[in-house]
């Protein structure tokens, strides 16, 4: 006799590989961006009021809620520190 909850287990082990919590988030509040970046919090919030971060491309408001877009964020640091190369 086959045994499906072993194939069914498989199955559900091999979905679980690519999983989307595997990977980093798009967009991340201020305070996780501050933390994973390496910034304090207000530093973020003074770039967004000076214009260094623009809304749309560097992050959003949802609500009163600032979220920073992770990949354009990095990208901003790179041309900020000079390693930036467009391809």
């Amino acid at each position: 006799m086959l045994d499906n909850t072993s194939v069914f287990s498989k199955k559900i082990k091999s979905a679980n590989a690519v999983h989307p919590s595997n990977f980093l988030p798009y967009s991340l509040s201020v305070n996780d961006a501050a933390a994973y970046f390496g910034f304090a919090p207000q530093t973020l919030y003074d770039w967004i009021s000076c214009g260094k971060l623009t809304r749309g491309t560097h992050y959003l408001k949802i609500g009163k809620k600032v979220v920073i877009l992770r990949d354009a964020f990095i990208e901003l640091l790179h041309k900020e520190d000079g390693t930036w190369q467009s391809e």
